[in-house]
């Protein structure tokens, strides 16, 4: 309650979404959005990634309702239990954006520290929070 939450889909007006589950310590939520024709794209494996495996960030920056997408290309540094450390930096605030293998599977969504270093909450995680 007391949340607003907008989705700007490319090349489309602003959407309302409903918040139908969320998990505060894990920093997740589950997002309802009423329209169709919305692209989806499938999570990586049970088995993973691997160390050195390229990933692709992609996010959408949205300021003064003025849009502009963001790529950045890194590899999978490190793995832990609960995250997974990349190569990419970035500066632009880009927590919850998705980051894909080079198959265009979810490995998981995006998280940086203060130095802009990005981490991700890795799609098992997602698995296990959206009860898949």
């Amino acid at each position: 309650a007391g949340w607003r939450v907008i989705v700007y889909p490319e090349m489309q007006e602003p959407l309302r979404a409903q918040i139908l589950k969320r998990d505060v310590s894990s920093n997740l939520a589950l997002l309802k959005i009423e329209d169709t024709g919305l692209q989806t794209a499938g999570f990586v494996g049970n088995g993973g990634v691997e160390l050195g495996e390229r990933v692709v960030l992609l996010a959408k920056m949205v300021k003064a309702e003025e849009s502009t997408a963001l790529l950045n290309l890194g590899i999978i540094k490190k793995i832990e239990e609960d995250s997974l450390v990349t190569s990419i930096v970035e500066r632009e605030n880009v927590d919850g954006a998705p980051l894909f293998d080079v198959e265009g599977r979810v490995v998981g969504l995006a998280d940086a520290d203060f130095q802009g270093n990005i981490f991700t909450i890795p799609s098992s995680v997602l698995r296990v929070f959206l009860g898949l």
